[in-house]
């Protein structure tokens, strides 16, 4: 490995390397929510039918790009820690049998999602001509599969190294480029022809294309971290098992999350379409508030990573404390803006005044969670890389399931969707407490056994 290239996260300013490692990687996930939205902007200009066809494909898309982002997330903790011990070997075998268990998950979920679109499609209700254009998107996008699993494996694996700044450039690169082919493909330009929905599929496919080429090029001659190695099966499974220890689940919490929205969904159908449109649109606004927390609950990952590596307790304990007082400052800044100006962003996307009421209702209670939830997520992350992933995804099955699905129910039947709102704003800050404390009892522990072994040594 080329070590001018990997960013050493074991020396340093603690809080220099947290603001170095988030802001980038901010920049890079709003690039990527904007890759989302120009996709659903430009295939909405085809007609209502074509829309509803792509939001058919959204829980399947979801559930593809989760599994992927587990293999990436337990790589990446595995990686960081190499990385802290100085372990070079290790580090360059890990890589390589990451990539090769995401061609392997590749191949079978591109050959069983090409078997069942039709059946599972028409499983989730989907018929007619909407079931022809879901076949056209879905053919394409489970065609180049690999385009879409070994990024989100490979940038992980580029962060562990320390370096958050090149996967968001290439994560820009690849929304710049869905933004000029989109429209290229879906309606055609000079010899292109318009393909429609398949284009969307064909633009999505060949933007991803470009940022598997930039991964592996950059792991394999910048990092000179990525060849290919002799290794036996009992080595590759080795590997294998370690990573799908932390990376199993993190793919099943993250699907469960969205799982837990829609059940939500289902309870403020009740108050008519206005309350569910109005609840989609505060949520796409979310999505952008909550770009900077979520970013700091990704590279914490690194971070701690590298310094369990090393055996730096200390800078663990100060990064996490620093982490936690960004997400509540950063949280509570957005629950103010949100407040004074949620008015004026619903009227971004509507002009129906009761759309624009219940947005404002949303942006008034939910944002005052929006720390707690930085502290939750952030939490959950630094337990995935003490070896506690399981515990990580309780943290947050318990807030979805055990607190917020619950409440949504009595707050619905005593205050309408305001209810709803208010409970989520409260389940973030019952999760957060909860995981606060799950972690600050596993670091505990940590120590305690740290001593133990070093009295026995001594």
């Amino acid at each position: 490995m080329d070590q001018k290239n990997k960013k050493d996260l074991t020396t340093g300013g603690v809080r220099n390397h947290i603001m170095n490692l988030s802001l980038p990687m901010t920049i890079g996930m709003l690039g990527m929510i904007i890759f989302n939205l120009v996709d659903t902007y430009f295939i909405g200009k085809l007609g209502v039918e074509q829309l509803a066809a792509i939001t058919f494909t959204f829980p399947v898309v979801l559930i593809v790009n989760s599994m992927a982002a587990g293999i990436g997330l337990g790589s990446s903790v595995l990686l960081s820690k190499f990385v802290g011990k100085k372990e070079i070997e290790k580090s360059e075998e890990l890589i390589f049998t990451s990539f090769l268990l995401g061609i392997l998950v590749n191949i079978l979920l591109m050959i069983l999602g090409m078997l069942t679109i039709q059946p599972l499609f028409t499983l989730l209700g989907a018929e007619g001509i909407l079931l022809t254009y879901i076949q056209d998107y879905m053919g394409v996008w489970f065609a180049g599969l690999l385009a879409v699993v070994i990024p989100q494996i490979g940038n992980n694996l580029i962060r562990a190294l320390g370096d958050a700044k090149t996967p968001s450039l290439v994560m820009g690169i690849a929304a710049l480029t869905n933004v000029i082919l989109d429209p290229m493909f879906i309606f055609g330009f000079g010899p292109i022809p318009a393909f429609g929905i398949k284009g969307a599929a064909i633009a999505t496919v060949l933007s991803r294309g470009i940022t598997m080429v930039a991964t592996i090029y950059i792991l394999a001659y910048r990092e000179k971290i990525f060849r290919w190695m002799a290794l036996s099966w009992r080595q590759i499974l080795q590997y294998w098992r370690q990573i799908l220890f932390i990376g199993i689940p993190n793919a099943l919490i993250q699907i469960a999350v969205p799982l837990g929205l829609g059940i939500v969904t289902r309870i403020l159908s009740g108050y008519g379409n206005d309350v569910v449109a109005g609840f989609g649109i505060a949520s796409k606004i979310e999505i952008f508030a909550l770009a900077y927390i979520n970013a700091l609950a990704i590279v914490i990952g690194p971070f701690v990573g590298q310094n369990y590596g090393a055996g730096s307790r200390d800078r663990i304990e100060e990064a996490i404390a620093f982490s936690w007082k960004l997400a509540l400052g950063f949280g509570f800044s957005s629950a103010l803006i949100l407040f004074i100006f949620g008015e004026s962003l619903a009227g971004i996307f509507t002009a129906n005044g009761s759309v624009i009421a219940t947005v404002v209702e949303y942006l008034a209670f939910v944002p005052i969670g929006y720390g707690f939830y930085g502290i939750m997520k952030i939490s959950a992350t630094v337990m995935n890389v003490l070896n506690q992933p399981v515990k990580a995804a309780v943290v947050i099955g318990f807030q979805v399931f055990a607190v917020y699905i619950p409440l949504a129910m009595i707050g619905s039947n005593f205050f309408g969707a305001q209810g709803v709102f208010g409970a989520l704003s409260v389940s973030y800050m019952i999760g957060a407490m909860g995981g606060a404390y799950w972690l600050k009892r596993n670091l505990n522990k940590e120590k305690a056994r740290e001593g133990t072994l070093r009295e026995v040594k001594e």
